[in-house]
């Protein structure tokens, strides 16, 4: 399995591809490109101001 994300044009144009080389794909019906660079442009707004790394309270 591989989970692709990009502008929708792009995504239209390898999935008309892959439907022409016989290769099955499906659209995922989420409301956002999460895991990507597509979310880079709103990430500003939910960064933590002030949190620092602590080392860790379980033996791992």
């Amino acid at each position: 399995q591989c989970v692709i994300s990009g502008p929708i044009e792009a995504i239209d144009t390898l999935q008309q591809q892959l439907s022409e080389q016989k290769v099955e794909s499906r659209r995922l019906h989420t409301s956002h490109a999460f895991h990507s660079q597509m979310m880079e442009p709103v990430l500003e707004p939910f960064i933590a101001e002030g949190v620092t790394k602590q080392a860790e309270m379980l033996a791992m």
